[in-house]
């Protein structure tokens, strides 16, 4: 039996995160141990780039619940995360929750193609969203998660996402996902095959270039559609190796601050 975990983001108990999480999973095609986490019903605190958790134990050294939740995702067969949009972008608890995900590269193994449905939920129709969809991506990519399903959905009053019928479909299709296990075919063919931004900058003679990850690309017209290929380049989290180089070049970080520590002081000492 699959042992599925679904994080909510909203504060709102019973809020659209929430409920579109449970209707997922209410529409499984077969019995799952699920455990539903609003991740602000417990103390997160803000990463302090310490390091500390890519040595030793590979444990946080900061005081709060986030190893609790971090250890419940490890362990997890798979994930459903609902992020709302607040400014035209995820809220705060997400950014604070996902910072502290440099621990991640301890346990690269057991993040690593983790299957996951990303769901993002807007009050607003037809760009309400901002860039929230993006951010819960771009997020997927840099932990290597396996994303079999993602959707931007719509609702701004508590419940009110499961009154729209084409939200209803889309919840009802992405709860086959986790027992297919097949990745969501829409991120590839439309998104930065770098880093699975669907942000371009458009150049001369039909060349793009990524917002985020700033590789290069081409817009080729195929089938009577638009895809976009990136040619080359490479994100340090944009394979298994550039994940590992770049655990090696934080733990490097790490101890040239040490050993450079005295003289840094000295710097900071002029701006007090």
């Amino acid at each position: 039996m699959k042992n599925i975990v679904g994080i909510a983001f909203s504060p709102r108990k019973l809020g659209n995160s929430e409920i579109a999480i449970k209707e997922i999973v209410n529409n499984f095609p077969e019995k799952v141990n699920f455990e539903l986490i609003n991740i602000t019903k417990f103390n997160i605190k803000p990463c302090k780039a310490c390091y500390k958790c890519l040595f030793g134990d590979g444990t946080c050294p900061i005081d709060d619940d986030f190893m609790e939740v971090f250890n419940k995702v490890k362990e997890a067969d798979g994930l459903i995360i609902a992020v709302p949009t607040y400014f035209l972008g995820p809220n705060s608890s997400f950014k604070v929750f996902v910072d502290r995900f440099l621990i991640s590269y301890k346990y690269f193994d057991k993040i690593s193609e983790k299957p996951t449905i990303l769901l993002t939920l807007a009050g607003v129709e037809n760009g309400g969203e901002g860039y929230t969809d993006l951010a819960l991506k771009s997020t997927a990519r840099v932990l290597d998660l396996k994303v079999v399903g993602s959707a931007v959905l719509y609702g701004a009053l508590p419940g009110e996402v499961v009154l729209n019928e084409e939200n209803l479909k889309i919840l009802k299709d992405l709860s086959t996902r986790f027992f297919t296990e097949n990745e969501d075919k829409k991120i590839k063919e439309f998104n930065c095959n770098i880093c699975g931004s669907n942000y371009f900058e458009f150049l001369e003679n039909n060349f793009v270039k990524c917002l985020v990850c700033k590789n290069k690309g081409k817009l080729v017209m195929e089938d009577n559609k638009i895809n976009v290929y990136i040619e080359e380049g490479e994100l340090f989290f944009g394979s298994k190796e550039a994940k590992l180089r770049h655990k090696e070049w934080l733990k490097n970080m790490k101890n040239r601050f040490i050993s450079e520590r005295e003289k840094l002081k000295e710097i900071a000492k002029k701006y007090k």
